[in-house]
Order: C-alpha cells, then structure tokens, then sequence
C-alpha cells in the first residue's frame, strides 16, 4: 500500500568532517508513517519488504528519491559531494545489481563517484561469494562501498576482509562505550588502529555532544 501511495519517505543525515566542520555528504533514510500518523520502524517493514520480494522496488525507489536530492541541493548551490544510500541483504544479492544502480543514476545525469552504497556485517556474511562478486561489480563501475554499523554485536570480521569497502561506519555503541569506561576508550582506540592500517575511512555516529567530537578527532577518525 505504502508503495502505491507514495507513502515511503526518505530523509538525509549529515556526515560531518571533523576537521572542517562542514557537512561534506548524507545517508538517505527510509521513514514510513501509518494511516494514523505513527512511525512504523524500518526493522518492522524491512524484514516484510524482505520476504514478500518488495525490498528490489523499494531499494530503487530510495536511490531516485537520493538522486533527485543531491542534484536538488546543489542546484541551491549547496556543497554536498556524496549522498549514502543502504543496500538490503537481499539486494545485494541481485544478479543485476550494477547494471540495475548505474541505469537509475544516468535518468539524473550522475556519475556512480557521487553515490556510496553501505552494507551491514549481516549482509556480508550472506552468500560471501555472491556478495562479493557484485560489490566487485559495483566498485569497478565506480561507485563506493561502505560497511554499515561496524561493532553492533555479530561482527565477523573475517567475512568483511575480502570485501572492496572504502568507508567503515562505527556504530554509536562504541561511542556509548568510549564515554562509559575506559575499557570502552580502548576497545575503540584498537578498532581504529585496525582500520587505519588498512587505509580505511571512519564515520562515528551518534556523535552529539562537543566532548565526544573532540575524543574522536584525538583518534583521528575524519567524520
């Protein structure tokens, strides 16, 4: 219903570098609300959207909506050098993938450098070959890959070397544990060191306060 009505929405999170402070790209967010005006969480519709084959639709219509904001803020003379978008399991799994995400962002005149496409642990760790082979597809094409929610509790990071990810997004549970222990601070401190070796790019969400940007600009984590 919420497909023939339009009713999807989408919204952009900044991602802010922390050496500028400038917002220099956006994660695309799915929202949906009932008939009675109640948010319905993404972890409720996703799996649905899963299972009954809807998630390929929804996907492509999240891309356009994407699409058509980037090229929306620039127009308004607005500096946004890459909008993120997040790739269910199930589609990553699409034969057609590449082919499907590059024809989508020729409608708008965009190049795939402009889009980066974030992927959970889960996902990776879902037919690896599979997985692989189309993320190879997509990076080849030029677009970007960034794993989604890293240290949520079912990392296997094994699963994630093979994989061509330029961005790791650390979940705001790491942040949560920095500022609750010191064991927390390491646990980070080792996690950084780790990605940085492999010449990774880092986002840390859930920064909301002054003091948790400036720990993790210390750690040398750019966004």
């Amino acid at each position: 219903r919420a497909l023939l009505n339009e009713s999807f929405s989408v919204v952009f999170q900044p991602i802010i570098s922390v050496k500028t402070g400038k917002t220099i790209a956006a994660e695309a967010l799915l929202r949906l609300v009932d008939d009675a005006g109640s948010a319905i969480s993404p972890v409720e519709f996703i799996p649905v959207a899963e299972q009954t084959g809807a998630i390929h639709r929804i996907g492509d219509m999240v891309i356009r909506k994407a699409c058509q904001f980037l090229r929306q803020v620039r127009s308004s003379g607005f500096t946004l050098g890459m909008l993120e978008v997040n790739l269910s399991p199930i589609q990553c799994l699409q034969p057609n993938l590449s082919q499907r995400i590059v024809t989508i962002i020729q409608e708008f005149s965009l190049e795939p450098h402009e889009l980066c496409f974030e992927i959970t642990e889960t996902a990776a760790n879902r037919s690896p070959a599979v997985i692989k082979r189309n993320l190879d597809s997509l990076v080849t094409a030029g677009f970007c890959i960034a794993v989604d929610d890293f240290g949520t509790g079912y990392s296997n990071i094994t699963g994630l070397m093979d994989l061509p990810f330029r961005i790791v997004k650390l979940d705001r549970s790491l942040i949560v544990s920095m500022d609750r222990s010191e064991n927390g601070r390491l646990g980070l401190e080792g996690v950084v060191a780790m990605f940085k070796k492999m010449n990774t790019e880092l986002v840390a969400e859930g920064v909301e306060t002054e003091e948790q940007a400036a720990r993790i600009s210390a750690m040398n984590i750019e966004y």
